[in-house]
């Protein structure tokens, strides 16, 4: 199971143990107990505190920091982690965006993207794609000892994604690895979540675009399912599997013309695909 020891997450994400600790208890973050009583950290932990640890070093005061997160609890739909969420800084000015929508998460008001600076002073992401070459290494490390374990012990398997993505919150493909993993045990909204991180480290990943629409079905958003389904077309209008869940999706809406629309092409493509 993936969880840390304080140490450890304090080394991890460039905070002292303390520190740590003060941002436990002001509940920025809300790890678990172990038998003694100690902190037992998850990676979502990591993550979060990563950015409050990125946030103080691009001069963000620590009252600030509280107020932006507890902010961000308020401002995102319950089903949305806060992981989730990249934050960048602008002359001080603190600016959020999940990939679709960009505001200020100190007043709620949506910006437009246009009018923010070209070159900011500095980024802060809640999933950092820029790690040390010791930290991308230790990442794919994990990663590919993930893979090896999936055949064996998915528990253990996912505890090694977890791994990688706190050496490197930017490895997509352990992203992508841990949601499906997540999304086979049931927890459909946490496998979401980590198809949106990946998205928002490549946008062009398609196995993420697609595992998101699934996660979107079992969690009854049918639009938004349907939407990146359509998203996936756009940049591989041969997905089989796209169309066919698309085929499902709009006979479900009541679409009947679109339904037999995308059926019919999932068939063509699966009789090409034979021959």
């Amino acid at each position: 199971m993936d969880a840390f020891a304080t140490r450890d997450v304090a080394a991890m994400v460039g905070l002292t143990a303390g520190q740590v600790r003060r941002y436990a208890r002001a509940g920025v973050v809300a790890p678990a107990r172990g038998a003694r009583g100690e902190y037992r950290f998850a990676f979502r932990d990591l993550v979060l505190l990563r950015a409050a640890s990125s946030l103080a070093a691009a001069r963000i005061s620590r009252r600030r920091i509280l107020g932006v997160f507890a902010h961000l609890r308020v401002q995102l739909p319950r089903e949305r982690a806060l992981s989730g969420v990249n934050l960048a800084v602008h002359d001080g000015h603190i600016v959020a965006t999940d990939g679709a929508t960009t505001w200020d998460p100190e007043t709620g008001q949506l910006l437009l993207v246009l009018n923010a600076p070209a070159t900011p002073r500095e980024t802060v992401s809640l999933a950092d794609s820029t790690p040390s070459p010791a930290g991308a290494a230790d990442a794919d490390a994990w990663f590919a000892r993930g893979e090896e374990l999936e055949s064996t012990s998915a528990e253990s398997a996912r505890d090694a994604y977890g791994r990688a993505l706190a050496f490197f919150p930017g490895h997509a493909d352990a992203h992508v690895n841990l949601g499906r993993l997540l999304h086979v045990e049931g927890r459909a909204a946490e496998a979401a979540d980590h198809y949106r991180q990946a998205l928002g480290i490549d946008g062009s990943h398609l196995t993420a675009r697609f595992n998101l629409g699934v996660a979107l079905e079992d969690l009854r958003a049918w639009d938004e399912a349907a939407a990146c389904y359509e998203r996936v077309l756009v940049q591989s209008e041969g997905f089989a599997d796209a169309h066919y869940n698309l085929a499902c999706l709009h006979e479900r809406l009541g679409d009947r013309r679109a339904a037999l629309r995308h059926f019919r092409i999932y068939r063509a493509l699966a009789d090409e695909a034979r021959d």
